[in-house]
């Protein structure tokens, strides 16, 4: 007998266990949508590739590697949504979402090492419309405005949850930035069919930047992956900056970044994470961190290794009141001349001083050995569960 075909209605499909009944269900309803668990990789590979090229599928699978894997090899992207509730009623309660305000950043001075702390796992929507907003580990911290602070945020809340999203926004202090964390939700690009790969997310994503008023995006990839693959977001006219994490660990790239000219002319630059604050492994505490900083380069004029991104962890740092609380005990150990900003200022300081017709300069490539990102998972407990086209220009940097 042949396998069984899913009937489906809908591009949105959910992905729920029968033992969280009260739990997206409504929202699976009001969607008309494919609703499963389980079951093996050759399942959800049919439900997405039924679904076609942007399928998304909301819930949470037996493992967050095999899960995305198996929609991102037919252009699909999985959220973290099992836990969420009265998503039906959040998506229908329509409201303005405010433009944020950016002025250009003050120029770079030679001496200076320029930073950008992210806080990760905002692709989580469960998270961010349950306790997170309120939380003081996360945005409901007492520290929050004391110092330049950026927050992930999924794209999709601008359809799904927009008053979360306006509160976030509403609720930001001068020194809070944020982060379209997705693309617009959580794919492994690398594994996607189009030519070049990232093509669907590109199309898929621009329209939630827009509602949201957002331009910079984070993405995570494979571990074969690399920097190649967000060139097409790169194209995106609402796209400012691509912020580039491996599956693991997050800075596999060791803070490489690339310029890539789009159709318009305009340099723009994918830069991965150089640094993580996380509990627990080697070099990613407080210390480490601010000594690894103090070793970089201090000429943002000229040099970008003078850049770096840090990851903070979204599940490290509670026993001492959470990431933001590292990221302050960080700060207070940074060198001199040490300045921090905001991620749309990173980019826009990337793009004042450095673009891709050879003013940035070149270093030999090096590209670490490619290791299965499943093998990786497996032996590493960081899995969280929680245009106008014309011939590009691209360059890409490995930083010292």
């Amino acid at each position: 007998m042949p396998a069984a075909r899913p009937r489906i209605r809908s591009s949105i499909s959910t992905a729920i266990s029968d033992t969280k009944p009260a739990y997206l269900r409504d929202f699976a309803v009001q969607n008309n949508a494919f609703t499963f668990y389980g079951f093996d990789s050759a399942f959800r590979q049919r439900v997405a590739a039924t679904l076609g090229p942007g399928a998304t599928i909301f819930g949470w699978g037996p493992s967050e590697y095999t899960w995305i894997s198996d929609f991102s090899r037919s252009a699909g992207q999985g959220v973290a949504a099992d836990w969420c509730v009265n998503l039906s009623a959040l998506s229908k309660l329509h409201v303005g979402i405010p433009e944020r305000p950016h002025l250009p950043p003050d120029p770079a001075e030679e001496g200076q090492r320029t930073i950008a702390f992210v806080l990760s796992d905002g692709d989580n929507i469960q998270w961010q419309t349950g306790g997170m907003p309120l939380d003081p580990k996360y945005f409901a911290s007492p520290r929050r405005g004391q110092f330049s602070m950026n927050w992930e945020v999924s794209p999709l809340l601008a359809s799904v949850a927009p008053r979360v999203l306006k509160y976030f926004f509403d609720n930001a202090t001068d020194q809070d930035d944020f982060v379209a964390a997705g693309s617009p939700g959580y794919r492994y690009i690398h594994f996607e069919p189009d030519q070049p790969r990232g093509t669907t997310d590109a199309v898929q994503t621009a329209p939630y930047l827009d509602a949201g008023h957002l331009s910079i995006v984070s993405v995570i990839d494979d571990n074969g992956g690399g920097l190649d693959d967000v060139v097409p977001l790169l194209d995106v006219p609402e796209v400012a900056g691509v912020v580039y994490k491996a599956f693991s660990p997050y800075n596999r790239l060791n803070g490489a970044m690339r310029c890539h000219q789009d159709g318009a002319g305009n340099s723009k630059f994918a830069a991965s994470y150089r640094f993580l604050l996380w509990e627990n492994k080697a070099g990613a505490s407080p210390g480490d961190v601010a000594t690894a900083i103090g070793q970089m380069p201090s000429s943002p004029q000229s040099d970008p290794g003078s850049y770096a991104l840090i990851n903070a962890h979204a599940w490290s740092w509670g026993g001492i009141g959470g990431p933001i609380e590292a990221v302050k005990q960080t700060i207070d150990l940074l060198p001199p001349r040490t300045r921090i900003v905001s991620v749309t200022d990173f980019f826009a300081l990337l793009g004042q001083n450095f673009d891709c017709s050879g003013t940035l300069p070149l270093a030999s490539s090096r590209k670490r050995p490619a290791a299965s990102a499943l093998q990786t998972a497996l032996s590493d407990p960081a899995e969280r569960h929680r245009s106008n086209h014309s011939q590009p220009v691209s360059v890409t940097v490995n930083v010292p």
